[in-house]
């Protein structure tokens, strides 16, 4: 377990939502979509250059521009990531083949294809949605924001006190109270630990717990924890987890973790909690609705 300074941080369902949403742009087929997902909601017609983008070739009254070579070298690079960013020459020649591929399936028709449809819908998605992902969190919370959230953070833990324990969970009353005996008989207790303890986070650091707040556990031990003076063992104590062996070995004030330390720790959680309301308003605005149920 960890100081207060890291228990306010994104929960791991947060953090994997972020993760997530900011990794769907990685590895799709952006070029086949580049040129084709314009026929599901009407063409938009070929590619402009502007000053700051000139045009390297042309082809079928198309454009190829820097900016778009340079997206293809990153994105055909990821074939050989070792060997490090392609050539402009052959990220060219790649492109260009690309784009007369994609001429041959408007000749062959490929873009009637149900599956064809239903990847350039795909990846024109993903496109769309990690671009505006960046869009919306690029503004979505404030300094003042972060800077208030921080502030009642550190109102709020100011004067807590956190209880350090070590536990070892057992998966019945007997097997707890053979190790109850084997500690009394002078047992090491993060050696019992190691060996029996069913708690996979704390088992491999002897059932150390680290410092524990008093939202962190279970109600029933956290009261027991707490209630304990330093030094004293609680024994078998049942919970859904299984029989548990605790020590309690110390206490302190917690400690509050400087703004510089948390800010974007608590940018990246306000960033979360906007973004899954803003989703869950569009849903709601969608009228989603399941008609089949799926099955793994």
């Amino acid at each position: 377990m960890s100081d207060l300074s890291e228990q306010n941080t994104l929960s791991p369902q947060s953090r994997l939502f972020i993760a997530v949403v900011f990794a769907i742009g990685l590895g799709i087929l952006y070029f086949v979509a580049q040129k084709s997902a314009n026929n599901l909601q009407g063409d938009t017609g070929p590619a402009v250059s502007t000053p700051d983008d000139p045009v390297i070739a042309r082809l079928y009254g198309d454009v190829i521009t820097e900016s778009q070579l340079e997206l293809a070298r990153a994105f055909f690079s990821q074939d050989d990531p070792d060997e490090g960013l392609m050539s402009h020459e052959l990220a060219l020649d790649r492109l260009i083949q690309q784009r007369l591929l994609a001429k041959l399936a408007q000749q062959e028709k490929v873009e009637s294809h149900t599956d064809t449809r239903n990847r350039i819908r795909f990846a024109r998605d993903m496109i769309l949605a990690e671009d505006a992902l960046d869009s919306y969190l690029s503004s979505a919370v404030s300094d003042d924001e972060v800077l208030t959230y921080y502030e009642q953070e550190k109102r709020k833990w100011a004067g807590q006190i956190q209880v350090r324990a070590r536990q070892i969970v057992l998966p019945d009353e007997a097997t707890a109270k053979e190790i109850i005996r084997r500690l009394d008989d002078g047992e090491a207790f993060a050696t019992l630990a190691l060996a029996y303890s069913l708690d996979r986070a704390s088992r491999e650091s002897g059932g150390d717990l680290g410092y524990l707040n008093p939202d962190m556990l279970d109600p029933l031990l956290t009261d027991k924890i707490f209630a304990a003076e330093d030094g004293t063992r609680i024994n078998r104590l049942e919970t859904p987890q299984g029989w548990h062996v605790i020590e309690v070995t110390g206490r302190r004030k917690a400690p509050v973790a400087s703004f510089e330390d948390r800010k974007d720790d608590i940018r990246a959680l306000l960033e979360a909690q906007k973004l899954q309301s803003r989703l869950s308003e569009l849903e709601a605005a969608g009228n989603l609705e399941i008609i089949t149920k799926t099955e793994d």
